[in-house]
């Protein structure tokens, strides 16, 4: 039997959060979530999850530095990075297979589709 994939959310909006991770339930993956930029850092580090969807602006750091920390301390979860910013940072390049980026407000049909793609590009390359 396959475990599901976890997914961990990280908003520091809990309704949007919550929106995000009742639509990635729904689609049977299995979610944890995180309020601020540290939290979901620890998350990262202790327990890694197959994917992280982290909001660009969190209250105690960016979205973007907890990926680059993650990624630097050797993670190798995929990021969605979701930004109302009008344009999108250049903050994948040399990591296009592991980053995207989504504007808000977000589409969560897209969302899902991009979580799906990714996962599916992880396992792929990791068989």
């Amino acid at each position: 039997m396959n475990r599901p994939h976890t997914i961990l959310v990280v908003d520091d909006d809990p309704v949007q959060a919550q929106e995000i991770a009742e639509m990635l339930t729904a689609a049977d993956y299995a979610v944890r979530t995180a309020l601020t930029g540290n939290e979901a850092l620890t998350a990262l580090l202790s327990q890694p999850p197959s994917l992280a969807v982290v909001d660009c602006h969190l209250p105690d750091r960016s979205g973007l530095s907890v990926m680059r920390l993650a990624l630097g301390a050797g993670g190798r979860t995929p990021f969605v990075v979701i930004t109302g910013e009008p344009d999108l940072p250049d903050a994948g390049a040399g990591l296009a297979s592991a980053v995207r980026f989504l504007r808000k407000p977000l589409d969560l049909r897209e969302l899902l589709s991009v979580v799906d793609s990714l996962l599916h590009h992880t396992r792929s390359t990791a068989a």
